[in-house]
Order: structure tokens, then C-alpha cells, then sequence
């Protein structure tokens, strides 16, 4: 599984950084099949004010070209990452659900 990390706009967050790599390895133990994962963690205006929220975007690139794009955006950076991966998790959870039906019914 190849995968990416970048933050925009200057945002220098180590505990962010330390996050992402602890759910990209969760997902890796989990799934065999993503092939890609990409994540950027931005900073987004919000009622008026520039930068004031965080945005995290994951870009999934999977097996059997399954392609999967999750945005989140949060006050906190630690919000909007567990959000975004929560979102993949329950897309993907939810796409395994539906194949493994399609193999009992064929």
C-alpha cells in the first residue's frame, strides 16, 4: 500500500502527523484491499474568517478500481482526521458488506 501525507498552509503538527500514520496503519492491518491512500490536511475559511477551520481529505485508490474521496472539516485537526477516517471506514466497511452479499446471492 503506497501512502501519502501532506499539510498545507503551513500547518506544523506533529500529534497530527503521529494520527494519520496510526489510522493508515489501522486501515493496512485491516483491508487488503486499498493500493493507494493519499491524506492532506488544509486549512479552509469558514464564516468569514481565513484558516479558522481544518479540512482532512483522503483519497482512496483500491483494488478492483474502487475509488473512494472523503472530506472532513473540523475546528480541531484531530477532529476533522478522525472524522474523515471514520467516513473511509464506514464506506469501505460498507462496501465489503455489499460485495460479500453479491457473492452468496451469485
Amino acid at each position: 500500500m503506497i501512502t501519502a501525507v501532506n499539510f498545507r498552509h503551513g500547518i506544523d503538527n506533529p500529534a497530527a502527523m503521529q494520527r494519520i500514520q496510526r489510522r493508515l496503519e489501522r486501515i493496512a492491518s485491516k483491508t487488503i484491499q486499498a493500493r493507494r491512500i493519499e491524506v492532506v490536511l488544509d486549512r479552509i475559511a469558514y464564516d468569514g474568517n481565513p484558516g479558522c477551520n481544518y479540512e482532512c481529505h483522503i483519497s482512496f485508490r483500491g483494488k478492483e478500481k474502487q475509488r473512494l474521496d472523503i472530506r472532513a472539516d473540523k475546528r480541531q485537526p484531530d477532529m476533522a482526521i478522525d472524522d474523515a477516517f471514520d467516513r473511509l471506514n464506514m464506506a469501505l466497511s460498507g462496501s465489503l458488506n455489499r460485495r460479500s452479499r453479491k457473492r452468496r446471492a451469485g
